[in-house]
């Protein structure tokens, strides 16, 4: 299996998170949710807030390739139904919640047929729906991430490594994103009864009143008195990424690159 380009310390922590201290002893799993998102949405943002509280299971991105190969090192193999079942039985908490996230292609490439797809999502009691509003600060701290290799910088760790402005980068970044965020559209477009839309901007800028909204919404009220009061995230936007997004609306108004009105929502209002 093909290892993704991550830094090392990326690696360390996703070793960390299959670790089997991190296992909780086997336990019936009594309600799912799943964190839909898109690349630099805010996903590790909630996710780490839900985990903090030791109720709300530990999502993380567990069908993604990378942690497809952690699993692969401590199991000796990587079969779906397999992983599932521990994931299922040892991902949960000890009150019977499991909750996972994940990006639409981890979603396409993991579950590839119609009918697969929907009878995934239809197991899950309640769906997260996790979008940004600003795509181009997304696509931006996109590229610095594929980039760098680092993908979460947590509380007094080092920053991740600077990198330089590339304007077919952050436009090929935006691209995915856009993709992403359509093909999740679609795919939950048969579901709204079982959908709670977030905007990241409404929980980073509001992280207790939406982390409280989230609980409420997965019958877990009580567990806002266990939630970490200050993200574990550090925040990663610094004074290069606003001049990157106006640096790359310039370029892309000069016209470095024709045709990408057509292809890339945001360009059409820049």
């Amino acid at each position: 299996m093909r290892q993704p380009n991550l830094a090392d310390r990326e690696w360390q922590k996703i070793r960390q998170d299959l670790s089997p201290e991190n296992d909780f002893p086997p336990t019936a799993c009594r309600f799912k949710y799943l964190i839909c998102s898109t690349p630099r949405s805010g996903s590790t943002l909630l996710s780490t807030g839900l985990a903090s509280t030791g109720r709300a299971g530990r999502p993380l991105e567990y069908l993604s390739q990378p942690y497809g190969v952690v699993f692969k090192e401590r199991n000796g193999r990587l079969l779906l139904p397999e992983y599932w079942r521990f994931l299922v039985t040892r991902r949960t908490t000890p009150n019977g919640v499991f909750g996972m996230k994940m990006h639409f292609d981890q979603f396409a490439n993991n579950l590839g047929g119609e009918a697969a797809q929907k009878e995934f999502l239809n197991q899950f009691d309640l769906i997260i729906w996790l979008t940004r509003r600003d795509k181009l600060g997304q696509a931006v701290s996109y590229y610095k991430a594929r980039t760098s290799g680092i993908y979460r910088v947590f509380r007094g760790e080092a920053p991740a490594p600077q990198v330089g402005y590339d304007f077919h980068g952050i436009g090929e970044a935006l691209g995915i994103i856009a993709a992403q965020e359509a093909g999740w559209r679609a795919a939950l477009a048969e579901l709204p009864g079982k959908i709670l839309p977030v905007k990241y901007e409404d929980l980073a800028s509001a992280y207790a009143d939406s982390m409280r909204r989230l609980l409420g919404a997965l019958g877990l009220r009580d567990a806002m008195a266990s939630l970490d009061p200050a993200p574990r995230l550090a925040r990663q936007r610094d004074r290069s990424s606003e001049l990157w997004e106006q640096q790359f609306v310039l370029d892309l108004r000069q016209g470095l690159r024709d045709g990408w009105e057509d292809a890339v929502p945001f360009a059409k209002s820049a």
